[in-house]
């Protein structure tokens, strides 16, 4: 696939603590390219290697060398508000998962709140860190991890999967970064004209819709159908729709 937009650079990395580590380090004015002093919306870092990528409330990220995609994409959301986080999390993951439906197909989609799923199976994750300033974002660093080569994972982790599992081929990491850079700069330009516009699309695309799933919240465990995310990015229950969870409220059992 072409690339269509005039992007900042990609900087490839063989190895790096964290690349969301590394991105923030721009949005501070630290190791940035030669040609940009300052830093710049889009810009993107990619490691083939991350001794201590993290995920969503400190859960580590998993990745072994060369098999793994990690992508950090520095952004500047000047329209987003601080206090409403989610519909900038909504454009990250419809523009990722819709990148990754190009490799897979369309039984790919987003586990609330912020995982990549190919049907039951944990395909991705994306971890969007923010620095703020006054009374709106100053630096959004979108995180992306996706898993690409490998055809074995390490017992502990859930439900993993490869690209190169689901299609038996092997996609060009640098290639699938390019693409996921450019599908996110794209749809925090078009949620610039309304923070809202990937709302339908994060809920068509929503793991469980419309099922029965298994919740468990502290030691309880129960079943309950999944209706949708409502606009403040609250996981919405029940039959109609009105037991609501915040971030962090449950988990879910599969």
């Amino acid at each position: 696939m072409s690339l269509k937009k005039n992007l900042p650079p990609l900087i490839e990395l063989n190895e790096v603590d964290s690349t969301n580590n590394y991105a923030m380090g721009w949005a501070r004015g630290k190791h940035l390219p030669k040609g940009h002093e300052e830093p710049v919306n889009g810009l993107a870092v990619l490691a083939y290697h991350q001794t201590a990528g993290r995920g969503q409330r400190g859960k580590s990220w998993q990745s072994s060398h060369g098999e793994s995609l990690s992508v950090s994409i520095l952004l500047k959301p000047d329209f987003a508000d601080p206090g409403q986080p989610f519909p900038l999390l909504m454009a990250i993951a419809v523009a990722a998962a819709g990148v990754l439906q190009r490799y897979t197909g369309d039984e790919t989609g987003i586990k609330w709140p912020n995982d990549l799923y190919w049907r039951n199976r944990k395909l991705g994750g994306i971890l969007m860190e923010t620095t703020v300033k006054g009374n709106s974002f100053n630096w959004v660093v979108a995180g992306i991890g996706i898993n690409v080569l490998q055809k074995q994972f390490p017992d502990f982790l859930q439900n993993p999967v490869s690209i190169k599992q689901i299609t038996g081929k092997e996609a060009d990491i640098k290639q699938l970064a390019l693409e996921l850079q450019e599908a996110v700069v794209t749809a925090l330009e078009q949620a610039a004209q309304n923070p809202l516009t990937y709302f339908e699309s994060y809920n068509q695309l929503l793991f469980g819709r419309n099922k029965t799933m298994k919740l468990k919240q502290g030691n309880r465990a129960f079943e309950t159908l999944i209706k949708g995310v409502d606009a403040q990015g609250r996981l919405m229950t029940g039959a109609d729709g009105s037991t609501t969870f915040q971030f962090g409220e449950v988990e879910w059992m599969l």
